[in-house]
């Protein structure tokens, strides 16, 4: 018989050296996976067809279609044909933007592309049902805008592009570990996690013959539990946890950080009540660290289990050049050094280690992403996870924000280096009101009711129309006994911007005495508070111009709700903001000689509005309905009397927002997304989300533009 078929099948067994060149004590001392994973050092040999690294026993793999190779494959993929899965093989794992080699992984994988499709089918079966039984909803609004709009080609390529730092330290040849539990109330949880935990410290001393893993446990809900955690662990364990007071009632952790000092840990990781460890973690967590030595972060995908144990699913793993987009996943394993910055300054503290900050450090260092899994993750029955899921949307909704925030800090474009405005407050205002002196009941409508607000504002009805229009509206609305400036702009062959540009040359004449000014139509109302409102807007934020919502209305109908807003960047693809929504500092007025146009008959609104944005205007949305509009005019109308006409100015003003979009640059459209309250609206309809997607590819084309 072939002697290597001979130690195949009868050799192993009784512990025969398969052939002289070939040690397997060495070879599995290089591979303390194998021991883990049950599989025989020649057999793994044999298939993988690696050498062994050290000493002068290393032997040539034999030819891949020889009857042992094929032999071997078969003992191997027995755990395959039973459905347990060999830790990692069918996951991915990854350094910053490249892969893991085959010689980097702790767990070699030995399977074929057929046992990686029949793998990737039982997860997708296995996500569908665990999807159903624990009822998982989809991202909140903004977290699927934001990963949607965002640019995720540039952000992919900035996680890829990082390198190791060179002034951080290598990581030490046996590092110290500490495992941070936070305790929620379930002591049935927690004496099945503390089992894992103590299996965990057994194996582990036995292979390394020193006790260095400390498990520090947080109180959680102050005066939830009954009993104390030294009360639920193994007594021969006690020794090596810590119980720390409440988390909660102590800010972000309390002694979290002293206690990891006192057990001169130099990694850590938090394991939830409910989880359990695998004996295997500290064993992979060594060899990784002593691979990737300046390393200072490590994700593991989650073994999801059920409440009695009962595995679900085995997750799978995503490219940390993905990690905007794809996220943590539920119970993921995040291990870090005691050295990590968790905090904005760049400096290790005791803060929870959080999304958010794993998204900062991708920017600056690689992230590692292993394929082993290293615990289980108990899924609760499903009221327990929709009941919990408003906070974790939110947490991840500000993660978001905050890493687009400082994304947009590496991003070319135009940066704001004008400082803040002056302080106080804003007390006198104008309002510009356009008429042709034709709808003289709606326009004494209009300036009753800026009349009638809480701030000092001052109504300029300016009449586009002879000296005769002008003489009809001063009449009226003395017989109103409306109190109103009245000015004439008397060039009838001007269009539809000409009356509001004679608006801003009386705002800039008399600067002085305003200090934020607005326009309106004269089938527009605003509501009391309006200039109220909108001045403390200005005031408290320090923008340029504050925006608020309107609702429409259809003459003899009860209004609706008007135009939603968006991030301010999308005004470079549509208009979103109707003119008298917005009001105005005048200081950016003077020192900005913007004008609307007067050769259009349509969208000159729209026109200026890309004006105040290419100029740099700051804007800040305020989600409160302030004034209302009437349905009258052509311009409101989807069909237009001169749709040819129309079609220039849009094309026309959309050529202008490209042009804006390639001064601003990036960084603008980032922040702008950023800075933009998703939760504040009614949800994005689907033209509008693929309005952002298309300002998103708008600011892109411009990118490369101004590369050129």
């Amino acid at each position: 018989m072939d002697p290597i078929r001979d130690y195949l099948q009868f050799g192993a067994a009784k512990g025969r050296w398969p052939r002289p060149d070939f040690d397997p004590d060495r070879y599995a001392s290089e591979r303390p996976i194998l021991a883990f994973l049950g599989l025989d050092p020649f057999v793994h040999s044999i298939v993988s067809g690696s050498k062994s690294q050290t000493g002068p026993r290393a032997h040539d793999p034999l030819p891949s279609d020889t009857d042992a190779v094929l032999m071997a494959r078969a003992q191997v993929r027995e755990p395959l044909l039973d459905g347990s899965e060999p830790d990692g093989w069918f996951n991915g794992g990854w350094y910053g933007g490249r892969a893991l080699a085959e010689d980097e992984r702790f767990a070699p994988r030995l399977v074929t592309p057929a046992d990686q499709l029949a793998s990737d089918m039982r997860f997708q079966a296995a996500t569908k049902e665990l999807t159903q039984r624990y009822g998982i909803r989809p991202p909140a609004q903004t977290i699927e805008i934001l990963r949607k709009a965002a640019p995720v080609e540039l952000i992919r390529s900035a996680f890829a592009k990082t390198e190791p730092r060179q002034d951080v330290r290598c990581s030490q040849a046996v590092p110290r570990y500490a495992i941070v539990t936070v305790r929620a109330g379930s002591a049935e949880h927690f004496r099945s996690c503390a089992a894992s935990v103590k299996a965990l410290m057994d194996i582990d001393y036995e292979a390394v013959g020193v006790r260095r893993i400390t498990w520090i446990v947080l109180g959680g809900a102050a005066g939830f539990n009954s009993k104390s955690a030294l009360d639920l662990v193994p007594a021969d364990m006690s020794a090596f946890v810590v119980e720390l007071e409440s988390a909660l009632s102590r800010g972000a952790g309390g002694g979290l950080k002293e206690a990891l000092l006192k057990a001169g840990a130099e990694w850590h990781f938090s394991l939830e009540e409910a989880d359990e460890i695998e004996v295997h973690a500290t064993a992979a967590l060594d060899f990784y660290s002593a691979h990737f030595p300046k390393c200072r972060s490590i994700l593991a995908s989650p073994v999801d289990i059920a409440g009695d144990g009962e595995v679900l699913r085995r997750n799978r793993n995503a490219s940390p050049s993905l990690l905007f987009e794809s996220g943590l996943a539920p119970g993921q394993f995040v291990a870090v050094r005691c050295d990590f910055p968790l905090n904005r300054e760049g400096e290790a503290d005791d803060r929870e280690i959080d999304y958010e900050v794993l998204l900062r450090v991708a920017l600056d260092e690689p992230i590692l992403v292993i394929p082993e899994y290293l615990h289980r993750h108990r899924w609760l029955p499903a009221s327990d996870c929709k009941a919990a899921a408003a906070s974790p949307s939110l947490s991840t909704a500000r993660a978001l924000r905050g890493f687009l925030n400082l994304f947009a800090q590496q991003l070319t474009g135009q940066s704001d280096d004008r400082g803040a405005p002056l302080a106080g407050p804003l007390t006198a205002g104008l309002c510009i009101i356009r008429t042709q002196g034709s709808r003289l009941h709606l326009l004494a409508e209009t300036v009753a009711s800026v009349l009638d607000q809480t701030v000092n504002t001052r109504p300029c009805v300016v009449v586009h129309g002879g000296d005769d229009v002008e003489a009809q509206v001063r009449a009226w609305l003395a017989s109103q006994q409306l109190d109103a400036l009245v000015i004439g702009a008397p060039n009838r062959e001007r269009r539809r911007g000409y009356p509001l540009n004679v608006g801003l040359d009386y705002v800039r004449a008399n600067a002085s005495s305003y200090d934020f000014a607005f326009f309106l139509d004269d089938d527009d109302i605003i509501y009391p508070l309006y200039a109220e409102r909108l001045a403390a807007l200005l005031s408290m934020t320090g923008c340029d111009v504050g925006v608020a919502l309107a609702n429409s209305r259809v003459p003899w109908k009860p209004p609706q709700p008007g135009h939603q807003q968006l991030p301010v960047s999308a005004l470079v693809a549509g208009n979103f903001i109707p003119i008298h929504c917005y009001a105005m500092r005048t200081a950016f007025l003077t020192v900005n000689p913007l004008r609307f146009q007067e050769d259009i008959d349509y969208l000159e609104d729209w026109d200026f509005l890309v004006s105040l944005l290419d100029a740099g205007a700051r804007f800040f949305l305020l989600p409160e309905v302030l004034c209302e509009y009437r349905i009258i005019g052509d311009g409101n109308q989807a069909e237009k009397r001169n749709q040819d006409h129309f079609e220039q100015c849009e094309r026309m003003v959309l050529e202008k927002g490209l042009l804006t979009a390639r001064r601003l640059g990036m960084k603008r459209f980032v922040r702008d997304l950023a800075a933009f309250d998703f939760e504040e609206r009614a949800a994005l309809s689907p033209a509008e989300i693929e309005r952002l997607v298309e300002v998103r590819a708008i600011f892109e084309s411009q990118m490369t533009e101004n590369r050129r």
